[in-house]
């Protein structure tokens, strides 16, 4: 703060803080720069008047500094609160990438979306700015499942579960919504059955996608024989599949499907090879027929 004497022509000074000559301060002016009551002696031809005194008063600059509550990097939905350093007489204005946040004047804001937070704080006629503080809203990721191939086969087969991906992208499988030991890559070979699901994390961020239903069926071929070959000799006959677990016939002639020939039974009136492919899950059974 600069202090001005009235001047004159013949005017000398000699300043004073406390009631004590500051050494070298004799101009007619003197910047203060301690706290203080400021006095100036004016002299003119052997006369000397001395000035009322000026109280400066300095101010440290407040301390200013930003603590999190928790993690600056979460998931969309999330929050964090930073509070500001504290003290006696201090004014708060938060700021985000450097502009002001309208009404964000308490000692504490929560932060809901990315951005760089300094807060200024103000302590008489002083003021700080705190270091920027930066928040990272991550958007959460895209969980879904696709199968190589059926999800419905014999015991020693498998499909394979393939998770979205995408960068950072981390991965637990699931099944019955029980976490599957090892099983953290964005794919799985699921052997048995079970409802399927994976949970993809980043950033703090995680979601779970919909389950895949995987069956395996312990179902096993239907003794027929060797061949199941027999011999018709020009009569109607009739010929049936007894293993009514199997859920789909298909009867064939000469290697060819005959049309509507889906039940377990087929009477054939006319001659050729026949045969039946019979079906549960991804578990095929031929049964040959000659004639």
């Amino acid at each position: 703060m600069t202090l001005t004497a009235n001047s004159g022509t013949g005017y000398t000074y000699q300043w004073r803080n406390n009631g004590t000559n500051i050494s070298g301060a004799t101009s007619s002016s003197y910047a203060a720069t301690a706290s203080g009551a400021y006095s100036v002696v004016v002299s003119n031809g052997g006369c000397s008047t001395t000035s009322s005194t000026t109280t400066v008063t300095v101010s440290s600059s407040p301390s200013a500094t930003v603590t999190a509550s928790g993690s600056t990097s979460f998931c969309t939905g999330g929050s964090v609160v930073l509070s500001a350093s504290t003290g006696s007489g201090y004014t708060y204005q938060w700021k985000k990438n450097g502009t002001n946040i309208s009404g964000a004047t308490s000692s504490a804001y929560t932060a809901t979306t990315s951005g760089a937070y300094s807060v200024v704080i103000t302590a008489g006629a002083c003021s700080s700015t705190s270091a920027n503080t930066t928040v990272t809203v991550n958007t959460a990721p895209t969980a879904t499942i696709s199968a190589s191939g059926a999800t419905t086969f014999c015991s020693g087969g498998s499909v394979t579960l393939t998770a979205s991906s995408g960068t950072g992208y981390t991965y637990q499988w699931r099944n019955n919504g029980t976490n599957i030991s090892g099983a953290t890559s964005s794919n799985y070979a699921a052997t048995a059955s079970g409802a399927y699901s994976v949970v993809v994390s980043n950033g703090g961020c995680s979601t779970t996608s919909a389950a895949t239903t995987v069956t395996v069926s312990d179902h096993h071929p239907p003794p027929y024989g060797e061949r199941g070959d027999f011999l018709l000799h020009g009569r109607e006959c009739g010929l049936e599949c007894f293993h009514r677990k199997w859920v789909h016939h298909q009867w064939k002639k000469n290697g060819t499907n005959i049309s509507g020939a889906t039940s377990s039974a087929y009477t054939a009136t006319t001659s050729g090879i026949y045969s039946v492919v019979i079906t549960a899950g991804a578990v095929a059974v031929r049964l040959r027929i000659r004639r």
